[in-house]
């Protein structure tokens, strides 16, 4: 099992959400001020390192490698199986959105997390 890091779509209460329903949630947790949060073509969230980053609020599942292999089939291009700090310092894993792709965004980290951005819509 992978401890991995859930931003967005496959958070509680989020679209995508049902995804995981093989996943255990551990925790809610926050990444260290060293991200930002970006709404991508409209409708994806994409997490990206940044040396002006914030924390952003995170969900912390048990999952499978068969289930992160399903996930990385519905990731769009450029949202890669990465490292992710986490405030407290440890460090488990996310799909992070390559900085290109990011910039192509719009920057919603002021919100904290996903949920709040989409609430705020």
């Amino acid at each position: 099992m992978t401890e991995f890091a859930i931003y967005g779509t496959f958070r509680t209460g989020q679209s995508g959400h049902a995804n995981l329903e093989d996943a255990r949630l551990l925790e809610v947790v926050w990444t260290a001020p060293a991200y930002r949060l970006y709404l991508v073509a409209g409708k994806w969230p994409g997490l990206v390192p940044a040396e002006d980053g914030v924390s952003i609020e995170c969900e912390l599942y048990d999952c499978s490698e068969e289930l992160l292999a399903r996930l990385a089939e519905l990731e769009p291009p450029g949202w890669n199986r990465e490292p992710l700090e986490l405030a407290d310092g440890r460090h488990v894993e996310a799909f992070v959105c390559e900085p290109a792709v990011g910039a192509n965004g719009v920057d919603v980290s002021e919100h904290g997390s996903w949920p709040a951005f989409v609430a705020g819509r």
